[in-house]
């Protein structure tokens, strides 16, 4: 028996072959929003969200879920300023071609001080957090990937990816 190089089968080796009436989807689109973290600008997150989604030809049902963890992170961020009298701006980039959907979030509200968590009022703030876990679980839940990154110049910073197909 002859000594026959092995060949390798990845994604790279296949060559695909079009066939009349086959769609070819190439598709990529971003959009940027920056406002206030105040409560009234979700809903406009949402629409373009659902644009976006609509535009790219996906399922709708994906994209409901998609918008349900991006609310989720940006009413987790807008609700933590306002309780904290932190007042702030968000930035959201919008990221959609044919392989995923990505939401760069980040917010320039006031970080938390630590040194309060050796505190009664740290140990109440820690407290009524474990409330909300729940919408983090949800987010981990719905999206593929989670990042989560501090970065200077912006307290926060969230990518949250869902891989398309």
């Amino acid at each position: 028996m002859k000594n026959r190089p092995r060949r390798r089968l990845n994604n790279k080796s296949k060559k695909s072959v079009s066939r009349p009436g086959d769609e070819v989807r190439c598709y990529a689109k971003r959009k940027s929003l920056s406002f206030p973290t105040h409560p009234k600008h979700l809903a406009n997150v949402r629409q373009v969200i659902n644009k976006l989604w609509h535009a790219a030809r996906l399922p709708a049902k994906d994209g409901q879920l998609v918008v349900l963890a991006v609310d989720e992170a940006l009413t987790s961020i807008i609700r933590h300023a306002v309780e904290m009298k932190r007042p702030g701006n968000i930035d959201i980039i919008l990221d959609i071609n044919d392989v995923r959907f990505q939401a760069l979030i980040k917010d320039s509200t006031n970080g938390v001080d630590v040194s309060l968590l050796s505190k009664p009022e740290g140990q109440r703030l820690l407290e009524k957090e474990r409330r909300y876990q729940l919408g983090i679980y949800l987010i981990c839940a719905l999206m593929d990937e989670v990042d989560y990154a501090y970065k200077k110049g912006y307290q926060n910073e969230l990518k949250l990816v869902k891989f398309i197909g």
